[in-house]
């Protein structure tokens, strides 16, 4: 009886934990972001400029000074831009990095 309690238990425990660190997305500390994903379908992963680890984007995550953005096959993405009424829109097997200074921005 133990086991049939206790296992579904550990298993819907383990399966919440697992989707949220598969959704989840970092936050920098005392950075202002730059923009805002506003919209995204699919694979979308951004790298920090300091870090070599991918991670997935939710809509409203926010991209740093930096960050490096990446759409998977059959993914698309669109950013804003805090400053301005830019936008942009990554369509599938794209990489960006935002570089922003105060001569303004820069997408290479």
């Amino acid at each position: 009886m133990f086991i049939f309690v206790v296992c579904p238990i550990l298993s819907a425990l383990s399966l919440g934990l697992y989707y949220k660190d598969i959704n989840s997305f970092s936050l920098r500390n005392g950075e202002k972001a730059v923009a805002t994903i506003y919209f995204r379908r699919n694979t979308v992963q951004r790298k920090f400029a300091d870090d070599d680890l991918w991670e997935r984007l939710a809509n409203k995550s926010p991209i740093y000074n930096g960050d490096k953005i990446r759409t998977a096959d059959n993914s698309e993405a669109f950013a804003d831009f805090k400053d301005s009424d830019s936008k942009i829109q990554l369509k599938e097997n794209s990489l960006i990095q935002v570089l922003y200074n105060s001569n303004g921005k820069s997408i290479d």
